[in-house]
């Protein structure tokens, strides 16, 4: 009795950084939320980086 799900691993990605990129744009530009918002743009596009990496191998 084993429940399995099938992810497209590309899409939950491209998901992951669309609603990353929809959080920055609605995000008030105080200098805290400069430093969070540069952090989370470097964190969603090194996350693309390794899947299209793993993807290529």
């Amino acid at each position: 009795m084993s429940d399995t799900k099938t992810f497209n691993l590309e899409l939950r990605t491209f998901e992951f950084a669309r609603d990353c990129w929809f959080l920055v744009q609605d995000l008030n530009w105080s200098i805290s939320n400069q430093d969070d918002a540069k952090q989370l743009v470097r964190s969603y596009g090194s996350v693309g980086q390794i899947i299209l990496k793993e993807m290529k191998s």
